[in-house]
């Protein structure tokens, strides 16, 4: 079924919501059936950026969204798809991928929720370094809870030499603090690793190097880092 249609019809008699993956931050990256869909909404939800980003397209109303009114702003999205309206909640990235589409299905009530993938900042990354899906271990995202058990994980990972892609937090667990973290658990100051910031926008850097090396240099929080296994120099 197309989305759009199932949309329209979404306004006559269905209670559903769209989560629609607004891409890791440039236009470029949106897809087209994202903008459709945008265009078709009563309500549209997401951060400042994401809809100063798609108001070109917005021809309904707006709720901007942060992280002090994430769950209020949701649970209004969905009492208005309970209404009735045709609700459009933006996420950045894909919405599938550390995204907006947990929180929603943890208070979606009896409301339908239809997601519209997007393309996220770590399949970008993974495209802008030639790295394969089925070659990564271990995909964590620090954005939101930062828990030993957490970093745990992200040691045992480490050490039992898998390719690691991770998100780091925006304040205490930040990429020099993730650093920092492992250098200090002793792991092996050669890894390989890569630190990807602002992806897609005209200010993108890649940073290549070591765990030791990239310490001494500071990052946005921003950004997707990378660490790989220690590959042997010898012949097999």
């Amino acid at each position: 079924m197309d989305l759009i249609t199932d949309m329209e019809r979404t306004k006559e008699h269905t209670k559903k919501i769209f989560i629609v993956g607004a891409g890791p931050g440039t236009p470029d990256f949106i897809t087209p059936i994202a903008r459709r869909t945008v265009q078709n909404a009563q309500l549209l939800i997401g951060s400042k950026r994401v809809l100063d980003m798609l108001s070109s397209e917005i021809r309904g109303d707006v709720l901007p969204l942060d992280v002090s009114n994430i769950y209020s702003a949701l649970k209004k999205g969905i009492e208005a798809a309970k209404s009735g309206r045709s609700v459009v909640i933006l996420s950045t990235g894909d919405p599938c991928i550390f995204g907006l589409l947990k929180p929603v299905l943890k208070i979606k009530d009896d409301v339908e929720v239809k997601v519209i993938p997007g393309i996220s900042s770590i399949q970008t990354c993974l495209a802008r370094l030639c790295l394969s899906w089925d070659d990564i271990g271990l995909l964590i995202s620090f954005h939101e809870e930062i828990s030993p058990e957490k970093k745990e994980r992200l040691i045992e990972a480490v050490r039992e030499g898998k390719n690691i892609v991770l998100l780091p937090g925006s304040k205490s667990f930040h990429p020099n603090k993730i650093l920092e973290f492992l250098l200090e658990q002793g792991v092996d100051r050669a890894l390989p690793a890569t630190i990807c910031e602002k992806l897609t926008y005209p200010e993108e850097k890649i940073v290549k190097g070591t765990l030791e090396s990239l310490s001494k240099f500071s990052f946005d929080p921003l950004c997707v880092m990378v660490i790989e296994k220690l590959r042997s120099t010898q012949g097999e």
